[in-house]
């Protein structure tokens, strides 16, 4: 939710004008042509990436880490990866307990 703000913001500013939009979107296709590209000569292939949410969710670390090492603190590649799995952990267990809460609403519905 927060690079999908972040992105609203980019494009959609109204504090400037077009052309200025224009050179931003430019921008992220650079900036995305780049990730792409250091991705791949890293060995990118080699991350199992099994949907939308997955990459939703290595995009929203990859946020996080860059803001990191802008403030100053050291982020390596396992640090990384570590939060991806933190993150799909914490998805699962959403996901889970929200089925789970809808299958007890069911269950209460049925027997009254």
């Amino acid at each position: 939710e927060l690079s999908k703000m972040h992105a609203k913001k980019l494009f959609t500013d109204a504090g400037v004008d077009m052309p200025a939009r224009m050179k931003r979107a430019e921008a992220i296709r650079i900036v995305g042509a780049e990730f792409l590209t250091i991705g791949r000569e890293r060995g990118g292939e080699k991350y199992e990436i099994k949907d939308a949410a997955d990459i939703k969710t290595r995009a929203e670390v990859a946020v996080m880490t860059t803001m990191a090492k802008a403030q100053g603190q050291e982020v390596n590649d396992d640090d990384a990866e570590e939060m991806i799995k933190q993150a799909r952990n914490m998805r699962a267990e959403v996901e889970s307990m929200g089925y789970e809460s809808n299958a007890s609403d069911k269950e209460e519905k049925e027997k009254a």
